[in-house]
């Protein structure tokens, strides 16, 4: 792992485009950014998916707890990414790796 891959891992989170450009820019990905490549795909399709649900239910209480639960598995994947660390989120980590071992 170079600091380069930890720079690519962090772009991957910060917005859907950083993703598709951290996926296509580097020559060779090395396990730890495709570890948090597919992370960060995956929390991006969630974080969109519920959003189109919880702009369809229209209350502050329910944002509220959204951005907070987003907000925080996206803060905590760009920390380990920036830590060096391949680490998955909590809880939904390990299926998201299972699920996207093909990226």
């Amino acid at each position: 792992m170079t600091t380069n891959d930890r720079q690519w891992a962090i772009i991957a989170y910060l917005t859907i485009i950083g993703f598709v450009f951290a996926y296509f820019m580097p020559k060779e990905k090395s396990e730890f950014l495709k570890v948090h490549l597919r992370q960060s795909f995956a929390l991006w399709l969630i974080y969109l998916a519920f959003g189109k649900v919880i702009s369809n239910i229209d209350s502050w209480e329910y944002t509220l707890i959204y951005w907070f639960v987003f907000g925080s598995m996206f803060l905590y994947g760009m920390i380990c990414a920036g830590q060096g660390k391949p680490k998955t989120i909590p809880l939904v980590g390990p299926y998201i790796q299972k699920i996207l071992s093909i990226l």
